[in-house]
């Protein structure tokens, strides 16, 4: 049953997968890697799994300020390879990295590789198939692949994300493409995240956290929990670290424990608040790991206690992680040695009066690259937002 009917401009291509790709990737709607054609069948299916109509805005996305309606992300859904089932997912993806406090203008123009990190907690991780376990993080299936890309190509095609043009990532990375996995709440000895922040266990909850990589932390010595956050610690407090950027209060690290680990902390009685902690207090990094001219620089940022550099100071504070329920349509509502992972989380590089301030400079500066491109926008920021019927000889692509 149609859900509508859809503003799509109709693309008629050959009935052939690299004909696809190639108009995609010409008109620069993908990322690289092989896409399903959105066409108005496979749209309209993914509309069916949301309530919401097709002309629905669910954010707007910087730095083009484009609309992202649920037409607009289904499109983009599809041409990612979401299942339909996955869409409410996506769509609450979409909402949280629209929130303002996520800060999307500066992760999609910075030159740092910032990236949304998408972490799922409820019952849908079940339902939709998500890896929680091995692998999390890649070669995991298809729900963990497909979800987060599915963000990232709204972020390019709704919000102008494109690379060069508009987004100044040095070097990019990976997760680029996706980064997306669930915790694995079953091997936890702790509550779940969603719930340390203001959610029902059952509430089914996508968290997006702003990543600028990973870092592995192995260790086979530490015999307490003591002695393994103490080694956390000082795997986290390196001086190339984004924190040395920004006052100490702001910016968040996002710390991913295997079950071996947090059990090996939960068993000596250390709760999460507790090791957050320990952590704040032991991420002091000696002076001396900088060189000699840079300490003035450092002083004068206020960020030297006698002589160490602490990365982080325990001032309450909002997170920047911004989390969003993930509707369920059947229930009505809202819906191996041992390792530690990190994932870097880009911090606030000017406080949000500051940006608001240089905000309009900024975008005139994006734009007009823009306009230098084709138009008011870049043609390869143009991408699918739309979709129709099917003709021969091929598939009609939706333009996102």
């Amino acid at each position: 049953m149609a859900r509508g009917t859809l503003v799509s401009e109709l693309r008629t291509v050959p009935d052939d997968p690299a004909a696809v790709l190639d108009l995609v990737e010409n008109q620069g709607w993908g990322d690289g890697f092989p896409v399903i054609p959105p066409t108005a069948e496979r749209v309209q299916a993914m509309l069916e799994a949301t309530p919401l109509p097709p002309a629905h805005v669910v954010g707007v996305v910087e730095p083009r300020r484009g609309e992202a309606t649920v037409e607009k992300i289904a499109v983009n859904a599809v041409l990612a390879g979401c299942k339909p089932e996955y869409f409410p997912a996506v769509l609450a993806a979409v909402e949280a990295v629209c929130e303002p406090r996520f800060n999307l203008y500066a992760l999609n123009t910075t030159t740092c590789c910032a990236t949304p990190a998408l972490m799922v907690n409820g019952p849908a991780r079940q339902r939709l198939g998500l890896e929680c376990g091995y692998s999390c993080l890649g070669q995991s299936g298809r729900a963990n692949a497909t979800i987060g890309r599915a963000l990232r190509l709204v972020m390019r095609n709704v919000g102008g994300s494109i690379p060069g043009a508009v987004s100044k990532s040095v070097f990019g990375q990976p997760g680029r493409v996706s980064l997306c996995f669930g915790e694995w709440e079953e091997r936890s000895p702790w509550p779940p995240f969603h719930v340390r922040r203001g959610f029902a266990p059952a509430d089914s909850v996508v968290t997006a956290a702003c990543a600028t990589g990973t870092q592995d932390i192995a260790d086979i010595w530490a015999e307490t929990g003591e002695e393994l956050i103490w080694v956390l610690a000082h795997s986290i407090d390196w001086i190339g670290n984004n924190k040395v950027l920004v006052k100490q209060e702001q910016g968040d690290m996002l710390l991913l424990l295997c079950p071996d680990f947090a059990h090996k902390i939960a068993r000596d009685g250390i709760d999460v608040p507790r090791m957050q902690q320990m952590l704040l207090e032991w991420t002091r990094a000696p002076i001396e790991r900088w060189h000699r001219a840079h300490w003035p620089k450092l002083e004068q940022r206020g960020y030297v206690e006698g002589n160490v550099v602490p990365l982080a100071r325990g001032q309450r504070r909002p997170p920047r992680a911004s989390s969003r329920a993930v509707p369920d349509r059947r229930r009505g509502g809202r819906v191996r040695p041992p390792r530690a992972l990190l994932l870097h989380l880009r911090p606030h590089l000017v406080g949000e009066q500051a940006l608001r301030a240089r905000r309009g400079v900024h975008r005139r500066r994006v734009l007009r690259a823009a306009r230098a491109m084709s138009g008011r926008v870049p043609r390869r920021s143009r991408g699918c937002d739309h979709a129709t019927r099917a003709e021969p000889p091929g598939p009609d692509l939706t333009r996102l």
